[in-house]
């Protein structure tokens, strides 16, 4: 991944697995994969996925909406659909760090940082640092997580 991503900066990275292993998916989204998909994935998951990386995809999660919750299940906040990592970084952004900081507080490489930042703005549906982090601050709010 890390040779496709100099080669091809701008491409988005789906890893289809046989591994349900939360480090491998985690290990795949470090290296730079925009997501990560079990084949023992349900197929609503499944296309969820995989939706917003096909051409033309107008999905709520690439247009950064909530997405219509299951019965009995409550409303999704944008900031659900990404992955503890994200969160993570995510949280810093949110904190004024910069992505040097961030990859440095995080262990991780600078470049996976950025890679995290643009599928975070992706699947937020924000353009910026400050949309992103007002609606992380939104969702830290909604969830009681503020002291």
């Amino acid at each position: 991944m890390r040779a496709l991503r100099e080669v091809a900066p701008g491409i988005a990275i789906v890893v289809f697995s046989a591994s349900d292993d939360k480090s491998t998916e985690q290990a795949a989204l470090d290296l730079g994969a925009q997501a990560f998909i079990s084949k023992s994935a349900l197929p609503q998951n499944f296309v969820q996925k995989l939706q917003p990386f096909l051409p033309g995809s107008a999905t709520p999660c690439a247009l950064g909406l909530s997405v219509p919750a299951s019965e009995g299940e409550a409303p999704h906040h944008p900031v659900d659909l990404l992955t503890e990592r994200q969160r993570a970084v995510l949280a810093e952004v949110a904190s004024g760090y910069r992505n040097r900081e961030i990859a440095l507080r995080l262990k991780i490489g600078e470049q996976t940082v950025s890679t995290h930042l643009n599928t975070i703005f992706q699947r937020l549906g924000v353009q910026n640092r400050t949309q992103a982090s007002m609606q992380y601050m939104a969702w830290v709010k909604a969830h009681g997580l503020l002291g």
